[in-house]
């Protein structure tokens, strides 16, 4: 009997122990949907411990590698609540080129970009936004949540775990079939995967969890357990992009005859310390 009480307990224990945390509404909330010309990506908003307000997405997302100019002039910004029955929405604007301009944009040879877009309001709701002149748009701040510094953890590459659980939230519009309506590529999704490496030359984190087109610069966090019944979500980089799948065929000679390429299920994360960098070196 003493055997059977202790299994029992045994078996409450390690679900209790593994069991997925409700998740906060505020992590959709902070993940944002990019437009630029024809394209589109996910991003964030950070506030630091200097009150500064920045736009965090992929470099990618923004700028055209192939010429090293923006798609257009003019980013839009989205950001939806957690509530999916309200059609309500806040909207961005930024003027790039005055943003440029001003030296308001920030970026090195790492595949981040970062937008200083405004400063933090010092009342109590942390998620009112003073715009700079070169932004503007019509916001309320209802639904943009804020990754503020102070408050929320950060966890850089050197403490990421392999191993660990993590969730991604974006914007995989390239997902679904043309005039159908699978899902509302307005909103966020989320997608739970596993930290499966870390490339330490790089200071890229590998996930086995898929992302596609649309994911880019959205954020990652991973799920740490505290203690037996607290989990914390900390914020450990943003996609870049997914790891392809070669395979080719071959002809009756021996002479590669075909290649087809596909997502593997393994996409690779900027770690924070590429954002931090940049804030601060600024």
């Amino acid at each position: 009997m003493n055997k059977i009480i202790f299994l029992l307990l045994n078996f409450l224990l390690v679900n209790i122990c593994t069991a997925n945390p409700s998740l906060p509404s505020h992590l959709i909330e902070q993940s944002l949907r990019l437009e630029i010309g024809n394209y589109s990506g996910s991003g964030f908003i950070l506030k630091d411990t200097l009150n500064v307000v920045y736009l965090v997405t992929a470099k990618h997302v923004l700028i055209d590698p192939k010429i090293n100019k923006t798609y257009d002039d003019t980013l839009k910004i989205y950001s939806y609540p957690f509530d999916s029955s309200t059609d309500f929405q806040d909207s961005i604007y930024v003027d790039l080129n005055k943003l440029n301009n001003d030296r308001n944009i920030l970026i090195n040879d790492s595949d981040a970009i970062v937008l200083k877009i405004g400063m933090g309001q010092t009342n109590e709701n942390v998620n009112q936004i003073k715009l700079n002149n070169d932004v503007f748009g019509f916001t309320s701040n209802k639904s943009i949540n804020i990754i503020n510094e102070k408050e929320f953890s950060l966890r850089y590459f050197d403490d990421v775990n392999i191993g660990s659980e993590i969730l991604m939230t974006g914007y995989p519009t390239s997902l679904g079939l043309l005039k159908t309506s699978q899902y509302d590529f307005h909103r966020p999704l989320i997608r739970k995967g596993w930290i499966a490496g870390k490339n330490i030359d790089k200071k890229t984190i590998i996930l086995d969890c898929p992302s596609y087109g649309g994911n880019s610069g959205g954020p990652v966090y991973e799920i740490v357990q505290e203690s037996l019944f607290v989990h914390k979500y900390e914020l450990i980089g943003i996609v870049i992009q997914f790891i392809s799948y070669e395979d080719i065929l071959f002809d009756k000679n021996a002479n590669p005859r075909h290649n087809d390429i596909s997502n593997s299920g393994y996409s690779v994360i900027l770690s924070i310390d590429y954002i931090m960098k940049l804030i601060y070196k600024n």
